[in-house]
């Protein structure tokens, strides 16, 4: 009787042919796994942190750094990883671009209509002095600011300099940067008064006119 067992492990011998081909072509450092595995399947060189903007993420997005982003619409990443939106600009498609209404001049995002430094086109500033309405230079100050020393500022900023815009009471004028009552008007207390004429103040400050009297020319009557 003839052995069955010869035909066996010529089976043996030619299912592990491949396995024997993978290992042959193995190089200095691989391993059998790096050999098996297919590629971006591990998380080793070429996987996500690569940031070749592919390896380890689903399409449409790239690995940028350890993560995977949208390149068309990442603020951070926009069209490539690194490349960040900033001055005002969002990604949009790939590209940084403003909000409606705004324009991108020397990397922030600003409104021609009313910037004085970019007033109807970049680069075009308006005089000292002047404001920027509807991309136009204009002489007077965008409300709420005010005038001051040439300069169109917040009244919240300039204390009590009555030159920097209408800061003074009805009836009072600015004077050397103080607000003063208007002649013949004089101050008594925290009012201007004419002391020919008030029956507060006649002739002089808290001088007060009797009953069924009244102040005429400085003197009750």
């Amino acid at each position: 009787m003839k052995s069955r067992t010869a035909p066996r492990r010529h089976l043996a011998a030619l299912a592990s042919l491949p396995l024997i081909t993978q290992l042959a072509g193995l190089g200095c450092g691989d391993t059998l796994i790096d050999v098996l595995m297919p590629a971006g399947a591990g998380g080793g060189a070429g996987g996500p942190e690569a940031g070749d903007g592919s390896a380890g993420c689903a399409a449409p997005l790239a690995a940028c750094a350890s993560a995977c982003v949208d390149l068309s619409r990442s603020n951070a990443h926009c069209g490539a990883c690194g490349v960040a939106c900033s001055g005002g600009a969002f990604c949009s498609e790939g590209g940084c671009v403003c909000r409606d209404g705004d324009t991108m001049c020397n990397g922030e995002c600003t409104s021609l209509d009313a910037d004085p430094q970019n007033c109807g086109d970049c680069a075009v500033r308006c005089e000292r002095g002047q404001s920027c309405r509807r991309g136009a230079c204009e002489d007077g100050c965008p409300p709420p600011r005010v005038r001051c020393h040439g300069e169109c500022v917040d009244p919240a900023s300039i204390d009590e300099d009555c030159d920097c815009g209408d800061l003074c009471d009805e009836g009072e004028a600015c004077d050397d940067r103080e607000c003063d009552c208007v002649p013949p008007e004089v101050s008594c207390g925290e009012s201007c008064v004419d002391l020919r004429s008030d029956d507060e103040h006649c002739g002089d400050c808290d001088v007060r006119c009797r009953d069924h009297t009244s102040c005429v020319d400085g003197m009750c009557r």
